[in-house]
């Protein structure tokens, strides 16, 4: 029946999801130094370099994420421009921009609509933190709850500088 069917392809989906992160992580472990994960500020131009090619790694550019590796680029870019203006490390904004969308990699494999069964954000959340990225990492990107509850985030006043900064 129709239902089944619609609870058989959420639960391949599901399982694909689940993979993907755990085959992720993996990447993200053996080729990623800890600072990038732990230690934000401390993060160099070698370290957001490693990172984007991580990312490259785990996730080819090839078809619909194409569009999602380039617009994790460029938001990196910008937010490094930002940063260096506030005389702020600009690698680590690089590397919060190229991350802070990370989920959308994992939805937009192979096709899948990436907003049928997933929340992006929740993915990539799940992602970094066991690919062990710090809390301090985390609380530079815009926070889950600001989807959830856009009305408490209404004023641009309640998120962090770095948080302005990657949503901008």
């Amino acid at each position: 029946d129709a239902e089944g069917s619609f609870e058989n392809i959420r639960a391949v989906e599901g399982l694909r999801v689940a993979q993907t992160i755990v085959r992720v992580v993996e990447i993200f472990r053996s080729q990623c130094v800890a600072e990038v994960f732990s230690e934000p500020s401390k993060i160099t131009a070698d370290h957001a370099a490693q990172l984007e090619k991580c990312l490259l790694a785990a996730f080819p550019p090839d078809g619909e994420n194409y569009r999602t590796h380039r617009h994790l680029q460029l938001t990196g870019e910008f937010a490094a421009r930002i940063a260096e203006k506030m005389q702020l490390n600009p690698h680590e904004f690089r590397a919060l921009g190229m991350m802070h969308d990370v989920g959308r990699l994992i939805t937009h494999q192979d096709g899948v609509n990436p907003h049928r069964y997933f929340r992006n954000d929740l993915l990539g959340e799940t992602l970094m933190k066991r690919a062990g990225f710090s809390s301090q990492f985390l609380h530079h990107l815009q926070p889950r709850r600001s989807y959830l509850e856009p009305n408490m985030f209404a004023s641009k006043d309640v998120f962090t500088l770095p948080q302005k900064i990657i949503m901008l």
